[in-house]
């Protein structure tokens, strides 16, 4: 992981998510980006561990339309795949066709499950998938709390190697 300054902040949610991607994008070539609803947090929160995990960044962006300047930031890292999080509740068919207008249709793909657990088990299947139906990590940590005390255990998860994953009560 790159050393980051002690602050990055943009205009607003989606131009601050743009630089941390820029400082990441000197330290790591991002093949991989994800993309989440900067509205509502479940799911950009569901992608931190396994962002980490394969060195890709998260990038935000409303429901309806993708702000230029992560249009921008995404033509700028020209990854190979762009994973869009949620379903088209969270992340309209119009972002996603102008996804799949930049980076073709083979390489974009949603991982959006019937609700918020489902979306972040897709996730976590993908980052972790040892290629075998399993994972490949030994310890997998499951921990239910209400979803917005994870900002807490997820500034820890790149060092530990864990994933935090939310389950209904």
């Amino acid at each position: 992981v790159p050393s980051l300054p002690d602050r990055i902040a943009g205009a607003d949610r989606y131009r601050t998510a743009v630089g941390i991607a820029q400082v990441w994008d000197q330290s790591f070539d991002a093949e991989l980006v994800f993309i989440a609803t900067g509205e509502n947090y479940p799911d950009a929160l569901s992608a931190a561990a396994a962002a980490a995990h394969l060195g890709a960044p998260v990038l935000l962006t409303p429901k309806g339309s993708l702000p230029n300047s992560v249009r921008d930031e995404l033509i700028e890292l020209d990854p190979e795949r762009v994973i869009v999080l949620g379903s088209t509740a969270s992340v309209s068919s119009s972002v996603y066709n102008s996804l799949t207008s930049l980076f073709g249709a083979d390489n974009v793909s949603r991982f959006g499950g019937v609700d918020r657990y489902d979306t972040m088990r897709q996730v976590v299947d993908f980052a972790w998938d040892d290629g075998l139906g399993g994972h490949d990590r030994a310890v997998t940590i499951v921990v239910a709390v209400r979803i917005w005390g994870y900002h807490r255990e997820a500034s820890s998860i790149r060092k530990i190697n864990i994933v935090i994953a939310a389950v209904p009560r």
